[in-house]
């Protein structure tokens, strides 16, 4: 599976999160190390490990708005997460 399975699963995240509490969900992400994500060109990418960045990108949410953003976490990576094998998600997408 292309590693960049994991760049769409957070660019859907991040997305998800933006219709809920608008641009801080661009402001955390962009807080997340070794994640890029560009707004305009509606692009992100993933430097280092996949599993890690996806759990710390879930975990700022979850910081701030609880369990309901792990939730909406869960429902922007829909069917995405079913392109990997479970030990392959992020425990919180489980």
């Amino acid at each position: 599976m292309p590693t960049d399975v994991y760049a769409v699963m957070a660019l859907s995240i991040i997305d998800e999160q933006e219709k809920l509490i608008g641009p801080v969900a661009y402001q955390q992400a962009a807080t997340v190390p070794g994640l890029s994500v560009d707004k305009h060109a509606h692009t992100a990418s993933i430097k280092g490990d996949e599993l890690t960045v996806l759990n710390e990108l879930i975990e700022r949410y979850k910081e701030f708005f609880g369990n309901v953003a792990v939730d909406v976490c869960k429902e922007a990576v829909g069917n995405l997460k079913f392109s990997l094998p479970p030990d392959q998600l992020p425990a919180a997408l489980r």
